[in-house]
């Protein structure tokens, strides 16, 4: 029997095992997925399993985490379990853990994407599950995104008319992951761009793991936090942001290029559709829609968890 639920993280009971997946307390058996803040936890009562590039990515703002270090796509033997924590293909690190307990088979994505990025590893997915569990950040049928590279050719076509006309550019970003993706696109088209303080922290951590990307004291285009430039615009500069929510959202004087490190809804789908579990489990996001979508267009059982509100 398992019950799943959503509370201190998303919490696993089985056969009189407990399992915590990115918690806000760590305790039992416990796995952080990823760095970003909204998966990592905010009190360590136990050491979680993460991946190295997990665990030194949220040192950067908290010095003081530790975990229990594992290998991407290894699998682990425990005395009544086995885990292998697979790649999610989000940020540098990034997991999908994925349980077996007594033959059930059980995964829980996190964030993830299904078409490549330029700064992580492909995503790894299991043969079968018995049960999965989703993220839904994009779980709904309006948000699928345009082909990356005609968004990567218009963003790069931009700052180049920009540049061409005399002005500096500031594009604005989540600090951790979508900078990094950024920063080697740019690289790529022969741009150094400077930046921000917290963004060249993770840059660092990054380039420790073999991620090259290079930046500049000076640039004509700086490179920082999404919300900075959202709420200053630098004056004499053209102003961007890059993030999924550009696809439905106007940021008014600031342009948005809809490029993400998430799955789109066509990718959940499709990622349900490939597993084809007995029961999908929603979290993380537009969890009622995705739910009903899954049922109506796959008939496939699926069930919205609801947050618990902790005390």
């Amino acid at each position: 029997m398992i019950n799943v639920r959503h509370g201190n993280g998303v919490a696993i009971d089985i056969d009189r095992k407990k399992f915590l997946l990115d918690p806000l307390v760590t305790d039992f058996v416990s796995f952080v997925s990823h760095a970003h803040l909204d998966h990592v936890p905010k009190a360590v009562y136990r050491l979680p399993y993460a991946t190295e590039e997990t665990r030194e990515l949220i040192k950067v703002r908290d010095p003081t985490f530790n975990a229990k270090v594992v290998d991407i796509n290894t699998r682990y033997e425990e005395d009544d379990f086995s885990f292998e924590l697979m790649c999610a293909n989000h940020i540098l690190g990034s997991a999908q853990i994925y349980l077996e307990v007594d033959d059930v088979k059980i995964l829980y994505t996190g964030d993830f994407k299904i078409t490549p990025n330029k700064t992580t590893k492909r995503l790894k997915m299991p043969d079968e599950v018995d049960y999965l569990i989703i993220e839904s950040t994009y779980g709904k049928p309006e948000y699928v995104f345009p082909d990356e590279e005609d968004v990567i050719s218009d963003f790069l076509s931009w700052i180049d008319k920009k540049i061409f006309i005399g002005k500096k550019v500031a594009i604005g970003v989540y600090p951790l992951g979508k900078a990094q993706e950024i920063i080697k696109i740019l690289n790529d088209h022969g741009i150094e761009p400077k930046a921000s303080a917290l963004v060249e922290k993770y840059n660092d951590v990054y380039r420790k793991f073999g991620v090259k990307l290079k930046t500049a004291n000076d640039s004509e285009v700086i490179v920082k936090s999404m919300h900075e430039v959202l709420n200053r615009p630098l004056n004499g500069h053209a102003n961007a942001v890059v993030t999924g929510w550009a696809l439905t959202e106007d940021f008014g004087d600031v342009i948005g290029f809809p490029l993400s490190d998430h799955a789109d809804f066509n990718q959940l789908l499709e990622y349900v559709a490939r597993l084809n579990p007995k029961t999908v489990y929603v979290t993380h996001g537009f969890t009622e829609e995705f739910t009903e979508e899954i049922k109506k267009r796959l008939g496939i059982n699926a069930i919205a968890l609801k947050e618990l509100k902790l005390l």
